[in-house]
């Protein structure tokens, strides 16, 4: 597995892992894309009942575990257990907690997402939890020094990058409107923004401060080889895509 992103290339960050063969967002996709030769990984994490942080991205279970349930309304314990299965594979996985993840992945560059459920956007005490205790996690993990955290809950991003101090907090979001509430944050080490074609490079190039360095900004859920092409050629620090093996072959 790599152990550094590459020096004169951006970082390819498998967005969930690598899940053309895994269930999303476990080990085993983690595992794979790391061995696949991606610089990083892309993980969303939530609080679960029981307070614990665990890796998940959707507000319910029932697309991968058949459940009804949220994250937030079951423990460690019983989330541990359901069995996770995507319909476009085979495969089985669990819900690993964020403990379990850097555990076995901590020194190697990643990208964690503070996941806000729609439930629990103004709710102050969850978000508050949720990013005080992946900063705590990340602050003794011995981390990647390139990892960070990212949020589209842009309290909460205020809150790691202010309050908690966190390393290489950022805030990520999905238009040109969000682009530029993003800059009323506190400064921060990585600014992350979502590649849509209708907005192309030479306005966001126009539209970022100079203070914002080309090789800091990382591209989030970039498709195609336009866009890669397109991406890596912007001079951006990274790319988060879906499509492993087509982010791997560009060069």
């Amino acid at each position: 597995m790599n152990t550094a992103p590459q020096a004169r290339t951006p970082w390819r960050i498998a967005h969930r892992g690598y899940h053309a063969r895994c269930v999303e967002n476990t080990l085993e996709a983690f595992t794979a894309a790391y061995g696949l030769g991606c610089d990083g990984v892309e993980f969303d994490v939530q609080l679960c009942a029981d307070g614990t942080p665990v890796v998940f991205h959707d507000d319910d279970l029932l697309r991968l575990a058949g459940r009804p349930e949220a994250v937030y309304e079951l423990t460690a314990r019983e989330l541990r257990v359901l069995p996770l299965r995507d319909s476009l594979t085979s495969a089985v996985g669990r819900i690993p907690t964020l403990e379990e993840f850097l555990r076995k992945f901590g020194s190697m560059l990643f990208y964690l997402e503070i996941k806000i459920p729609p439930a629990k956007t103004r709710d102050p005490a969850y978000w508050r939890a949720l990013t005080e205790k992946a900063v705590a996690a990340l602050s003794g993990s011995g981390r990647h020094p390139h990892s960070f955290v990212a949020s589209f809950h842009l309290d909460a991003v205020r809150y790691a990058l202010g309050g908690l101090n966190s390393p290489r907090a950022v805030a990520i979001h999905e238009n040109a409107a969000g682009y530029r509430a993003a800059l009323a944050a506190p400064p921060s080490d990585l600014l992350a923004r979502r590649l849509y074609d209708s907005i192309p490079f030479s306005v966001f190039r126009a539209a970022r401060p100079r203070s914002f360095r080309p090789e800091r900004i990382l591209l989030w859920d970039v498709s195609g080889a336009d866009q890669f092409r397109s991406a890596l050629d912007s001079g951006v620090a990274g790319v988060v895509a879906e499509d492993v093996p087509l982010m791997l072959k560009m060069e």
